[in-house]
């Protein structure tokens, strides 16, 4: 019975903690009449992510999309899900700068998520 407890923390270790953060897109949407563009995303590690950087969107045209910004209530992002590890970043499309089918690169403290298509 050790020897699983110890198997178990060992696997814990090698697969968890120092496994490197990274960031999966699991949807990638218009909202808002395309106004918006709504991603879900799930992080590996998300203690590595500083809350106080803001993520953002590079097109392929170079165009940088900034997150949903309003000054009441601040950015339009939610914190990410403790037992899951998913969250919701809400961008501003600038007049309509990304249609559907472009490809984007979403960039968040260090994490690069690459070839998200949106639909």
């Amino acid at each position: 019975m050790k020897l699983r407890k110890i198997l178990g923390k060992l696997r814990y270790i090698a697969l968890y903690r120092f496994a490197r953060p990274k960031i999966i897109v699991t949807r990638a949407t218009f909202s808002g009449d395309g106004y918006f563009i709504d991603l879900r995303y799930w992080l590996s590690r998300p203690d590595k992510i500083n809350n106080k950087t803001a993520p953002y969107l590079m097109t392929i045209q170079n165009k940088k999309l900034e997150l949903m910004h309003f000054s009441k209530f601040g950015v339009i992002k939610s914190k990410t899900r403790k037992h899951t590890n998913t969250g919701i970043l809400l961008f501003y499309n600038n007049n309509k700068a990304v249609k559907s089918g472009d490809i984007v690169t979403l960039y968040w403290d260090g994490l690069k998520a690459e070839d998200i298509v949106l639909k």
